[in-house]
């Protein structure tokens, strides 16, 4: 009990710069990751008061529970890191597997926390991480349904931009995330200051969306984005795409 108290505490509630070490050491002769303080704070939490990153990734790594709730408040280390507009923090915790849509006693998750509190940063990330979830190994997208013919195509990766993956057809078509104006854009080039955006259409958690009505030239048009996960369906998509085209370029002689 002693070990783990210690842990707890090295972990969250002291655990700066160089200390991490310290942490390792303690979980190394078995101190328990997930002993709650007093004050019922886990020490996935304390690490994200004392701003221990650290700390966080050393207790992750030793299987710190990461949907523990703070029975005073409903609150898991996510919406700590949420409110207090940690970014690394939240992405950690993310990309670890935990549950983002737990609500706490007032009803709120942590993403309604870091908007309450205008905290960008943490939003960015959020939506970021998940787009790069979403679309990663992915071998294309497929994209129809827009009046621009030269738009409806597979688009191939392309690398990326500011951490989010960006995509470009054949033709030299392009289509990406804007992290300034919050959208998945298509363009005819790769240019994130354009001003002027053929078709694009607003997120508010960065994922690429199915279905949903793009802004194209002052209409709304339905879209229809397919992820393609193998270069077969890559070319079965490609090669579908061209003959729609041309079959709707001869209908229109």
């Amino acid at each position: 009990a002693a070990a783990a108290a210690t842990a707890a505490g090295d972990a969250g509630g002291g655990v700066t710069g160089g200390r991490g070490g310290l942490v390792r050491v303690r979980l190394a002769r078995g101190a328990d990751p997930n002993l709650a303080a007093s004050n019922a704070e886990t020490a996935l939490m304390l690490a994200v008061t004392q701003n221990s990153l650290p700390g966080l990734r050393l207790l992750i790594e030793a299987k710190a529970e990461l949907n523990a709730v703070n029975p005073n408040t409903g609150s898991t280390a996510f919406h700590y890191a949420c409110r207090r507009g940690r970014a690394d923090f939240v992405e950690a915790l993310v990309r670890a597997g935990c549950d983002t849509s737990l609500r706490d006693k007032c009803g709120e998750t942590g993403r309604d926390m870091a908007q309450s509190e205008g905290n960008a940063a943490v939003l960015a990330r959020l939506s970021l991480v998940a787009a790069t979830e979403q679309l990663q190994g992915v071998a294309g997208i497929a994209v129809e349904g827009l009046p621009h013919p030269e738009f409806n195509d597979v688009y191939l990766p392309a690398g990326d931009h500011e951490g989010w993956p960006r995509f470009e057809s054949a033709q030299g078509m392009n289509l990406y995330y804007s992290v300034k104006l919050s959208l998945w854009q298509l363009q005819h080039s790769f240019d994130v200051d354009a001003t002027s955006v053929p078709a694009y259409v607003f997120v508010d958690d960065g994922l690429l969306p199915f279905g949903k009505e793009w802004s194209c030239g002052g209409m709304k048009v339905q879209v229809t984005t397919t992820l393609l996960q193998s270069a077969e369906e890559v070319m079965e998509q490609t090669e579908r795409l061209r003959l729609v085209g041309e079959q709707r370029q001869a209908e229109l002689e």
